[in-house]
């Protein structure tokens, strides 16, 4: 109840506490309450190459936050380990 009055979202679908959303937030003047008046998407499916991408990059991060290599060629050998995977795969 504290966080959605200070205006964090909740999954909750209580209806107190979304009603609550906001009150003790510098915009409490605002109408807040249209948060919620929309649901959200649902979470689209992950494909099997998209798994494939992840790991990909995924596996860059550690020499990408340590600085032993720069964000374009992090990005570019996951994009070729992804196409080389993914293509693999689909030869199966």
């Amino acid at each position: 109840m504290a966080l959605s009055k200070r205006g964090g979202l909740t999954v909750l679908t209580n209806p107190e506490i979304r009603k609550a959303f906001g009150q003790d937030s510098p915009n409490k003047n605002k109408n807040l309450a249209e948060v919620y008046f929309n649901k959200f998407a649902p979470i689209s499916p992950k494909t099997e190459n998209d798994k494939i991408a992840e790991n990909a990059i995924t596996a860059r991060l550690a020499d990408l936050a340590a600085g032993r290599t720069d964000i374009n060629t992090a990005l570019r050998q996951a994009a070729e380990e992804a196409d080389k995977a993914i293509e693999a795969a689909a030869k199966k």
